[in-house]
């Protein structure tokens, strides 16, 4: 009987080893690939969030979205643009991978962005992997 409990921990044991592997390995999204479905104004993404998190957090958390606004300033060290809102303290912070998207930038330049966003609150909305579309 020991012998049996001990072979069938073993065999969950390899399953659950295999499935850590294979999430682990899984491929991730391509945000600059796939299409986006939503088209939103850096302030009025900034206003949603800052009226209604979680409201916000249901339309556009974990999208993949196009978001064009004024740039307020260029983070080069952090790969970041920061967008200008009607909030003195609140932004959209659009983050890219490559920091060749930020060549050519200028604070003060209208710009659209397509990536996804992870979430915000009344401060600040967070939109990672991006690329610019113009």
């Amino acid at each position: 009987m020991l012998r049996k409990i001990i072979i069938a921990l073993l065999v969950l044991g390899m399953v659950g080893v295999g499935i850590a592997y294979l999430q682990y390995n899984k491929s991730h999204r391509d945000i600059v690939a796939e299409e986006a479905t939503i088209e939103v104004t850096a302030v009025a993404l900034f206003d949603a969030y800052a009226t209604n998190e979680k409201g916000a957090n249901k339309m556009y958390l974990d999208q993949v979205m196009v978001v064009s606004g004024e740039i307020l300033e260029l983070d080069k060290v952090n790969n970041m643009v920061v967008f200008k809102t009607e909030d003195d303290f609140g932004t959209v912070n659009a983050s890219f991978d490559e920091p060749s998207y930020l060549e050519g930038l200028t604070e003060g330049k209208q710009i659209e962005v397509k990536g996804h966003c992870t979430g915000g609150d009344d401060l600040g909305v967070i939109i990672t992997h991006c690329s610019i579309l113009k």
